[in-house]
């Protein structure tokens, strides 16, 4: 299962764009739009895996964890065009599936 949580909650800023949304939406994707929620420790303890896709966060913020912790480098959509961010959503799919081949194995 795969949760999301932020570190840092943006009231200024929607939780998923309108253009994602209908990017998802015109690939046959549901989305459920929850409330945003900050990623907790509590939250992080009971992963396996942390992924971080914010550009401006380090993996070395959860060193003190004893949890796995990976980087993708994800460009933010909330400045985006269609375009960009259905390049956006190939490259996380792309991600996802390399990561569960390697669960996999």
């Amino acid at each position: 299962m795969a949760e999301s949580a932020g570190l840092k909650l943006d009231e200024s800023r929607p939780y998923v764009t309108k253009n994602v949304i209908k990017v998802l939406s015109e690939k046959g994707d549901k989305i459920k739009i929850k409330e945003p929620r900050q990623l907790t420790s509590k939250i992080a303890e009971k992963s396996d895996l942390i992924i971080i896709t914010a550009d401006n966060i380090d993996k070395k913020f959860f060193s003190d964890l004893c949890v796995k912790v990976e980087k993708w480098k994800i460009p933010d959509t909330s400045e985006s065009n269609i375009k960009e961010i259905k390049m956006i959503i190939n490259q996380i799919e792309r991600k996802v599936k390399k990561l569960t081949c390697d669960i996999k194995v």
